[in-house]
């Protein structure tokens, strides 16, 4: 999300109760296209765009914490939820709006009710994807940060949550820049750019560029023109699929999630991880066979595929019982890496 500050934010405060009331505005702003929008607190009647909102952007990005089929509460809860942050002195929802629609949210909470942490919040923020880029997301997020100084968070603590989040942020930026350079050199910089930019993700547009050009009979190292096209085709008709299944079946995934948990709502995320942990599964399968189809478990494919797995593994459970937060951000990037390492060396020595 590129930021910059766009307005002079003028944020208005009721001393209330021997605290700040977090009622604001409604503010209005200007964006970089010179577009009005509008920063208000959330109210209950926006539970429901809320609901859609969170769906829609943990979709979108995958530096959220969900996953969209996590995205489990129901309109009461939400309604509970946001009614919570208006009647506290130590919470606050903000929303941010152009002409009516709804286009992001900022928000911060207290890490517990203890006296002993009234110095630290937790901050979260998004947008929807078509409105990154034009300054919201700062004075937004500079909006929040001002009111949780203001209540007496202190400013090491912001840092510190600013900091890991950066962290977090960074590490699976370094994969997709990686994964786009690769898909850059073989479907040519416009292809890729205008499927990142736009409209999918790049693990699924490389992904579905390799299917194609192995349909057919060629590579993404020795694209032919057929396959180029085919390859392009691939990435285009799969993403169909989502934008399809989103529009009819949207409305139903609390029916769904409901039957396939049988009521336990703690059975969602694990009936998720197994469904994706079966598809990649199925994917990396392909790294032990080679282009025979012939079983080849020493092949460099095989050995990355093996080598960042366990190094996945040790990592997580290393960050997990020493509680070192900046491994379990970067296990990813550096079992990925690793494993390309060991992979090429393999090639090149064996």
């Amino acid at each position: 999300m590129h930021l910059m500050i766009v307005g002079i934010i003028m944020v208005q405060r009721i001393l209330w109760k021997g605290g700040l009331d977090m009622k604001f505005g409604p503010i209005e702003i200007k964006d970089k296209s010179n577009r009005t929008i509008v920063l208000r607190n959330a109210t209950p009647e926006d539970a429901e765009d809320l609901i859609t909102y969170l769906k829609v952007t943990t979709a979108e990005t995958p530096y959220l914490i969900r996953e969209p089929e996590e995205v489990i509460m129901t309109q009461e809860q939400e309604t509970a939820f946001i009614n919570n942050c208006l009647n506290s002195d130590r919470s606050l929802m903000l929303i941010a709006t152009l002409d009516g629609k709804h286009i992001g949210n900022c928000s911060f909470n207290p890490v517990g009710n203890y006296k002993r942490y009234r110095h630290r919040c937790e901050v979260a923020i998004a947008l929807y994807q078509e409105f990154c880029g034009y300054g919201i997301g700062k004075i937004m997020l500079e909006t929040v940060l001002k009111a949780a100084k203001e209540i007496g968070i202190e400013q090491e603590k912001i840092n510190m949550a600013i900091k890991s989040s950066a962290i977090s942020s960074i590490g699976p930026s370094i994969v997709i820049l990686v994964t786009m350079i690769s898909l850059i050199v073989s479907m040519g910089a416009p292809v890729s750019w205008m499927r990142l930019s736009f409209i999918g993700s790049v693990n699924y547009e490389a992904m579905a560029a390799g299917f194609g050009a192995q349909a057919m009979g060629a590579t993404l190292e020795n694209l032919t023109p057929v396959a180029f096209a085919c390859g392009v085709w691939t990435m285009i008709c799969g993403s169909l699929g989502w934008l399809i299944f989103t529009l009819l079946f949207t409305d139903k995934m609390d029916k769904v999630n409901h039957l396939m948990s049988k009521g336990n709502s703690k059975m969602v995320p694990i009936i998720s991880a197994g469904a994706m942990l079966g598809a990649f599964a199925n994917l990396a399968s392909g790294n032990f066979f080679n282009e025979k189809n012939q079983f080849a478990f020493g092949g460099a494919p095989a050995i990355a595929t093996i080598v960042g797995c366990i190094l996945m593994m040790i990592l997580t459970k290393l960050a997990k019982e020493k509680n070192i937060g900046w491994l379990r951000e970067w296990a990813f990037a550096i079992s990925m890496f690793s494993g390309m390492l060991i992979g090429y060396i393999w090639n090149t020595v064996f």
